[in-house]
């Protein structure tokens, strides 16, 4: 996978868990101290994230580093 295809993966399931646990993007953006915007980036795909936001975004969301993470395929 590319990094654009990554970012807009892991930006999917950004959206998608905060949805689910009916935060707004400013609760989670507070939470994980960034400011809306960048959190919005995030969810778009147009920004990487940093290791310790990934690791505030699990610990803060309550879910493992590799739910953000596309399952790779075995190549035989």
């Amino acid at each position: 996978m590319l990094n654009n295809e990554i970012n807009n993966f892991v930006g999917k399931k950004i959206k998608e868990l905060r949805q689910e646990k009916e935060l707004t993007q400013m609760e989670l953006s507070k939470m994980i101290r960034v400011d809306e915007s960048i959190l919005a980036y995030y969810e778009e795909g147009l920004l990487e994230l940093t290791v310790s936001k990934l690791h505030a975004l699990a610990e803060n969301l309550d879910v493992s580093y590799s739910f953000f993470l596309p399952k790779q395929k075995r190549v035989k």
